[in-house]
């Protein structure tokens, strides 16, 4: 990727480093050349904003399968915060499942022992693929310390296991890793419910159950996309030019909302800005019936590919807990139309590809009331509801007005940037980030820039003959996970959780590896408390067997892993929690092999112990030639 796209986007490129998930399609543990691996990572190692081929790794190699394939099709994923550690659920399609993944050993990848099968639906009744699940949605409920998975399946029969279409609801009860032991799982959404919502003219049933996306609100209510089928219409004898009679889906095209009464869901109409079907559009759009003149264009299309099909394709949307301003939720909805193929331009002859809209539920009740919501971002080449057009450069430095391809993922990050997986032609996928760098609502011109493009010809962790098959993807924050790490490095131990963020700090290293002459390596602790201090411990040696710093006032699960620690460094952390500490490596070759281990203290103000600290695990470096 050429480096001078930095020139343009310095600032915000500096401000947010990236770091995604990329379940794959295809993938399997036999990886490139032939296959990809199942889960990709790109981490932006170096900080500058954009992620190099050097900075993609496979996040998972082996997860486990049924398949007789051996093939994962990976189409979904998200992650929250259980006990301190980061826990990662994907959907496998292939193996009708839904995995769940934590990082125990720290090195910032899912070794084999770290993966497991949170749910199996099974394959189908014929003993192939299942093709579902597509998507979850993840809710970690702080009243009673659990999580809560959503997942959708589509399939048109029930799988070789009895479980059938619509949004399943899945809690690991007893706490032992998975969801199913008996009363763990149940059949949340359906069709079969009749379950209503008000119509324009009356009751409406949810009657079908093809769910494209399913997230959760921060307090816990689930959102869910139905997507309808294409809306053919019918021609009118003798029309000229031709016109149509139109059959709608009364339910579809919509986002639903579904509160969880105890596993019993209350449904209603969350957002919607289509008119193939027989719902209220939300005031803020346009209502082509009317027709009104709202500020925003409807969202419905008329194919360009074949006459008369009608339709929607409105199913992305992220949440950002804590993301506005006075630290209310945000929620950014955008569309996925795919321009090679039927076209983005909707009822009223708008272009409506490329709009992301943002809301700040400011008054927290997980609903989308008039006025909270603005477009945040328009690369559409039309100015809408005030908001001018912008452009932005792709991985060759091109301007682009408008997404000229299919559009695959969406994801948001907690440090304020939005993302889009695109194909930005030929083989070169790439990843559109948006960050509101001078925090005025709007994404401006400049505030846009291709963040990660795959390489061609490919390379690993991608098959090198077909490159990666994308769908959905998961920003996971700079600051959550660390790694993954080159030669020298070995993550050791656990740290202790902090009481104020509900996370433990972990070791992480930029820069490089240690290696003599690398004077620009640091090591530093992440998840750690914004603006505080720490104290920065290092020695030769690890201790044969860790100290338990319980004896000294702090938790019973703070450990020192240092021989014989010595202070050298007092370090704040930054506004994203991250403590970093130069170690560069003198150009000696007398330094080849020399053992190093650091560990850091970090005051903990709200620790429930007489001495306000905990520790984070420890690092052991071994210098490198």
């Amino acid at each position: 990727m050429q480096r001078t796209i930095l020139t343009l986007l310095a600032a915000t490129a500096a401000a947010h480093a990236q770091d995604f998930v990329f379940p794959l399609g295809f993938g399997s543990a036999s990886g490139p050349p032939a296959n990809s691996y199942p889960v990709a990572r790109a981490r932006d190692q170096n900080g500058d904003g954009v992620i190099s081929q050097n900075e993609i790794y496979a996040f998972a190699t082996t997860l486990p399968t049924t398949a007789s394939s051996g093939i994962s099709f990976m189409t979904d994923g998200r992650v929250v915060v259980e006990d301190g550690e980061p826990a990662f659920y994907f959907t496998d399609s292939e193996d009708g499942q839904v995995l769940r993944c934590v990082d125990r050993d720290h090195d910032g990848v899912i070794d084999p022992n770290e993966a497991a099968v949170f749910f199996r639906f099974g394959l189908s009744s014929s003993g192939g693929a299942l093709f579902a699940p597509d998507t979850l949605g993840v809710h970690r409920d702080p009243a009673t310390n659990q999580t809560r998975v959503y997942v959708a399946l589509d399939n048109g029969t029930p799988s070789g296991l009895g479980f059938t279409k619509g949004i399943h609801r899945l809690v690991d009860n007893n706490g032992d890793g998975d969801a199913m032991d008996p009363g763990e799982q149940s059949l949340f959404v359906s069709g079969t419910m009749g379950l209503t919502v008000q119509g324009l003219t009356g009751p409406v049933t949810i009657t079908r159950d093809f769910w494209r996306m399913v997230r959760v609100l921060p307090g816990g209510k689930v959102i869910a996309f139905a997507q309808g089928a294409s809306v053919n219409g019918t021609l009118i004898p003798n029309s000229n030019p031709p016109a149509y009679t139109y059959t709608y889906q009364p339910e579809m095209n919509c986002w639903y909302g579904f509160t969880d009464n105890n596993g019993t869901a209350v449904p209603e109409v969350w957002f919607n800005a289509s008119i193939l079907n027989n719902l209220p559009v939300h005031p803020s759009f346009d209502d082509p019936r009317g027709p009104t003149t709202s500020l925003f264009p409807n969202w419905d299309i008329q194919s360009v590919a074949t006459p008369g099909r009608r339709n929607n394709y409105a199913r992305f949307c992220d949440v950002v807990p804590g993301g506005g301003p006075n630290g209310e939720p945000v929620y950014y909805l955008a569309s996925s139309y795919r321009t090679v193929s039927e076209g983005d331009v909707n009822l009223n002859g708008q272009q409506i590809s490329g709009l992301v809209y943002r809301v700040v539920d400011q008054n927290l009740n997980q609903v989308i009331d008039p006025g909270e919501i603005n477009l945040y971002c328009n690369v559409s080449s039309n100015t809408y509801a005030g908001v001018p057009p912008i452009s932005f450069p792709n991985h060759n430095q091109t301007l682009l007005t408008s997404f000229n391809g299919f559009t695959y993922g969406f994801t948001t990050s907690a440090d304020g940037g939005v993302h889009i997986l695109w194909d930005n032609g030929g083989p070169n996928k790439g990843v559109v980030t948006l960050v509101d760098q001078n925090r005025n609502g709007v994404i401006d011109q400049g505030e846009a820039y291709t963040s990660y493009a795959t390489p061609s010809p490919y390379l690993p962790p991608f098959s090198q003959t077909n490159g990666p098959y994308l769908d959905d993807f998961a920003a996971i924050g700079r600051n959550l996970l660390p790694g993954p790490f080159g030669a020298g490095i070995t993550p050791i131990g656990d740290g202790c959780r902090s009481t104020t963020v509900g996370t433990v700090p972990v070791m992480d290293v930029w820069n490089g590896i240690p290696q003599v002459g690398n004077l620009a390596l640091e090591i530093g602790a992440i998840r750690a408390l914004p603006l505080l201090p720490a104290f920065v411990l290092g020695d030769f040696w690890l201790a044969p067997t860790p100290v338990n710093l319980s004896v000294y006032g702090m938790g019973p699960a703070c450990l020192s892993y240092l021989a014989t620690p010595t202070t050298i460094g007092f370090v704040l952390a930054d506004q994203h929690g991250v403590l970093r500490q130069p170690v560069g490596i003198p150009a000696n070759p007398g330094f080849l092999g020399v053992p190093l281990a650091f560990q850091f203290v970090l005051f903990e103000p709200a620790a429930p112990t007489p001495l306000p600290y905990i520790v984070s695990n420890a690092l052991h470096l071994v210098v490198q030639p």
